[in-house]
């Protein structure tokens, strides 16, 4: 097994702060469930696509993203784009605008949202965006009442002229929000950045059938194909739902947590 290639967009940074925008439908302000389920199929189009790009370089090494975060990260650009830029996002997270309405893909995320961050307590659950903007850099209200609205991102003024502070304010801010998991999340910043924006995600879950920690030994576990290493291997006999994708030539394992919204 090869390393692990930890993927990323929390990290992007775009100049798109100042362009148009597009105007949704501010009319839904309850919580639909209906409304998540519109944009799953488009979301793990999404992640199906993005891994094959991913796998075709990644020269056999391990690939491990969160298609969520990255979608809807993408999202909340659309909020800020127009034109060619505004269509190639829709058309990269592989939305139609004949099958589905942009406030429905919204609208679609902010349920998908609550729904992960308000469920039961059976497991914890971290997710969310943050606008780092440059000092003096007034984007559109709108914009930011959208993403508040939507996306419920945060908003913090940051000084990229110097590179070395703005860094620290976005280093410790992810170290905190992911528990200690994501310590340089961004590094070399350059001082003419005009906004960084990032999503986190921090997931800690309890199985619904638990190991037993009798079954716990020592085995064999191999980095790449040069090194192998001894790591504590969790064992349990039992009867599991698994498929194979022959068109992604991969196995598929599920096994429960706690918890519905898993």
């Amino acid at each position: 097994m090869n390393r692990i290639i930890h993927l990323s967009l929390a990290s992007m940074v775009f100049s798109l702060i100042s362009h148009g925008h597009h105007d949704v439908d501010h009319s839904h302000d309850h919580h639909d469930p209906k409304a998540a389920i519109k944009i799953q199929r488009n979301v793990a189009d999404f992640a199906i696509e993005l891994y094959k790009i991913l796998a075709a370089r990644s020269h056999g090494e391990n690939i491990v993203f969160s298609p969520c975060s990255i979608s809807m990260l993408l999202s909340v650009l659309l909020l800020g784009t127009a034109s060619n830029t505004h269509a190639e996002i829709l058309n990269g997270l592989s939305f139609n605008l004949t099958h589905i309405q942009e406030d429905e893909i919204h609208q679609g995320f902010h349920e998908l949202l609550h729904q992960l961050t308000h469920s039961e307590k059976d497991y914890k659950l971290d997710i969310g965006q943050t606008l780092f903007l440059k000092e003096g850099v007034q984007p559109l209200q709108t914009f930011l009442d959208k993403i508040k609205e939507f996306y419920e991102a945060e908003i913090q003024t940051t000084k990229f002229q110097e590179p070395k502070e703005a860094e620290k304010q976005i280093n410790d801010y992810i170290n905190k929000k992911t528990h200690g998991k994501i310590a340089e999340l961004v590094k070399d910043l350059d001082p003419e950045t005009v906004f960084v924006l990032t999503n986190y995600i921090f997931f800690k879950g309890y199985w619904k059938t638990p190991f037993d920690p009798a079954f716990t030994q020592e085995e064999d576990f191999f980095v790449d194909h040069n090194t192998t290493v001894k790591v504590q291997m969790m064992h349990r006999t039992g009867w599991f739902y698994y498929y194979f994708d022959r068109q992604l030539s991969c196995t598929v394992l599920k096994k429960d947590y706690n918890g519905t919204a898993t």
